[in-house]
């Protein structure tokens, strides 16, 4: 059996770092684009998955969302964030990565979402 890892948590966005992560959250509202990367448990590298994360405050702001790819939380600190992904993807397993790749789905944009992968001869 596979296990999903979660790797590393970035940001979509040069203007975003850590420290402007934790100080938004601080915000009564607020957005955050990440990108994660998630690999297979005891494997180096993995694929990056895309999530908007919201909080409530955000949500009662803009009045009416639609959240594919999207989680609401009711977080104020990047760590907390942080260890809740990591609980989500770590607890994610299967046979072979594909069937990791399609729980995963469930939750995140997979970087090759929409990609159609070409057989050469």
């Amino acid at each position: 059996m596979l296990y999903a890892d979660l790797k590393e948590i970035y940001f979509n966005g040069p203007e975003w770092t850590r420290d402007k992560a934790q100080h938004a959250m601080l915000e009564a509202a607020y957005y955050l684009p990440l990108y994660l990367s998630i690999g297979i448990k005891g494997s180096e590298g993995g694929d990056y998955f895309n999530v908007d994360v919201f909080n409530i405050g955000w949500v009662r702001k803009e009045k009416f969302m639609i959240g594919l790819h999207s989680i609401v939380v009711d977080f104020d600190n990047f760590d907390d964030l942080e260890k809740e992904l990591k609980i989500l993807v770590n607890s994610i397993e299967g046979e072979t990565w594909e069937d990791i790749v399609k729980v995963l789905r469930k939750y995140f944009e997979w970087e090759y979402e929409d990609h159609q992968f070409v057989d050469f001869i």
